[in-house]
């Protein structure tokens, strides 16, 4: 928001016929001059700063680029307060550096024991193993072989499968007669037995 002066104009022609114009500024309020400071001290905030800077170009830009540096020079300070650490502090981050130290030896011990016994273990098996293990040949022979061996056990012969599935029953002379006394169900009417 750009706004003009408040001035007034007025134009006098003169004896000798020549036009004067004489421009008085109006006087200025209290109310007006608190309003002008606020309009420029938020005309002054870096986002309106970026808003102009835009709106008028780059060839304006490097008139207002001046006064932007020397501004900026003012908040350099602040960017690079350097904090001083208290006695506490560096105590604390000193702990903090042992103690992530100590973790650090602890799992290194630790992976290298884990290594070391591996190795030993190893060589233990490599040593037990050789004496007593045949050749990788007959040792799969030996396992088919007993394979074999358990499935001749567990399949029964054809004569075994038979066994016991076949039984013939022979019918009781009461449980003949009834069936030979009861009436036929189901005859010519379709569901008169029914």
């Amino acid at each position: 928001m750009n706004f003009v002066r408040a001035e007034t104009l007025v134009q006098e022609i003169t004896a000798d016929g020549k036009i004067r114009d004489i421009v008085t500024q109006v006087k200025k309020t209290e109310a007006e001059k608190e309003a002008e400071r606020k309009e420029d001290v938020i005309r002054n905030l870096p986002e309106f700063k970026r808003e102009r800077m835009a709106a008028n170009g780059a060839g304006d830009s490097a008139k207002e680029g001046d006064s932007v540096t020397v501004e900026d020079k003012d908040d350099d300070p602040k960017k690079y307060n350097v904090r001083t650490i208290d006695e506490d502090e560096a105590e604390h981050y000193q702990q903090l550096e042992d103690a992530q130290l100590a973790r650090l030896r602890k799992q290194k011990s630790e992976d290298s024991e884990a290594v070391a016994t591996f190795a030993n273990e190893k060589k233990r098996i490599l040593q037990d193993g050789a004496e007593e293990r045949p050749d990788l040949l007959s040792a799969m022979r030996q396992q088919s072989i007993e394979q074999a061996e358990k499935k001749a056990k567990i399949a029964p012969s054809a004569s075994d499968r038979l066994k016991g599935l076949i039984t013939v029953k022979a019918k009781s002379a009461a449980a003949a007669s009834a069936e030979s006394s009861a009436p036929a169900k189901g005859g010519i009417g379709g569901l008169a037995g029914y």
